[in-house]
């Protein structure tokens, strides 16, 4: 989990830290900052370990480095509970941002297996995104069934 503090230089340690902006108040509103913050560290450990099982299975030696599963998990969480907002008033909806980021991630593990970029620990970040807003929000609701 440590290794999601180290960066590989600015621009990586700015993305991260920006997407987080962008994701983060909403869900801490919507789940409360100890959910957000356990979506955050599934993310990373999640994304940590997709990323290590497929560096050993293409056979590649290098560490991860980097929160962006953290963030990816923020944006998995956000496309799930706020599937038509549009983050900044950008051209997408949050949900379709979210499997199009997928999309290209699965897309770019296959065809670039020896990246640079940690592509298999951005599927599993914003897997566990996706799958903790479901589990939150199941969880909510059954709360809510049995207060009345």
């Amino acid at each position: 989990m440590l290794q999601a503090l180290y960066h590989a230089g600015a621009l990586h340690l700015v993305s991260n830290i920006v997407g987080m902006l962008i994701f983060a108040p909403a869900l801490g509103r919507r789940l409360g900052v100890l959910r957000t913050l356990s979506i955050v560290a599934a993310a990373i450990l999640v994304g940590d370990v997709s990323q290590t099982l497929y560096n050993h299975a293409v056979g590649d030696v290098r560490p991860t480095i980097g929160a962006s599963a953290a963030m990816f998990g923020l944006l998995g969480a956000y496309g799930a509970l706020f599937p038509f907002y549009r983050p900044c008033q950008w051209l997408l909806p949050a949900r379709l941002l979210a499997y199009m980021m997928l999309t290209v991630s699965c897309a770019a593990a296959v065809l670039s297996p020896y990246s640079s970029i940690a592509h298999a620990a951005h599927v599993g970040g914003l897997l566990v995104g996706l799958f903790a807003s479901r589990l939150f929000r199941v969880h909510d609701w059954k709360i809510a069934t049995m207060k009345n």
